[in-house]
């Protein structure tokens, strides 16, 4: 804007003083500058000067997010609520990076799913910028609603679709391990297979409403 301004009122001094034109008419400057937002991903600065309009688009991106697959177990074996997760997560947060970096990430943190019944997996959706920030939250939790746990992250994706594979995969071996990804599996392979198939076809729906 300063840089326009600038080279009107040099042209106008340099026609002035060659003579080369006749001085221009007397009308007042004028420059408005209006701000549009049309979403929170894209800004719009319309630049206004007498009848001309210069368009100026900037921030023109989109939020990249990723989406962090954990697990949680519990001494006691039993499960626990999404609401409980959630509060524990923005507790170790604001332990972590106080109130001011807590309510930076706070927005854009959110447990986006919760397998209550089978496997204790969740998934952690927050922005890029803060994936390490996050993982080192979720790997220092130690007790929800005063029970001791232990949380890892398992997986982490940018993409809805190798995420919603990656989470089905995750659940159906902490289903059919009892809780341990890489424990020796009990039983024949078919009765595990078929155990898989159907906790799969159990959790499936849910899953591809979370990532839809």
């Amino acid at each position: 804007m300063i840089k326009i301004c600038n080279e009107l009122f040099f042209f106008t001094f340099l026609a002035r003083a060659r003579r080369s034109l006749p001085p221009p008419p007397r009308v007042p400057f004028s420059l408005s500058i209006s701000l549009s937002e049309s979403n929170s991903n894209a800004r719009a600065v319309f630049l206004s000067l007498h009848k001309y309009t210069l368009s100026i688009y900037c921030d023109m991106v989109r939020f990249k997010n990723r989406y962090i697959v954990c697990h949680v177990a519990f001494h006691d074996k039993n499960p626990t609520t999404e609401s409980a997760l959630t509060n524990s997560l923005r507790a170790s947060i604001e332990t972590m990076f106080g109130v001011l970096g807590a309510e930076e990430m706070f927005p854009s943190v959110q447990i986006k799913y919760y397998d209550q019944k089978y496997s204790n997996v969740f998934v952690v959706r927050c922005l890029r910028r803060d994936c390490v920030k996050v993982k080192r939250c979720l790997e220092a939790l130690e007790r929800v609603e005063k029970r001791t746990c232990k949380v890892r992250a398992v997986g982490t994706h940018g993409k809805l679709g190798s995420l919603k594979e990656n989470v089905l995969e995750k659940i159906c071996k902490f289903a059919v391990n009892g809780g341990e990804e890489d424990a020796n599996e009990d039983g024949s392979d078919d009765v595990n297979e078929q155990k898989r198939r159907r906790v799969r076809r159990k959790v499936e729906k849910a899953v591809a409403a979370m990532t839809s």
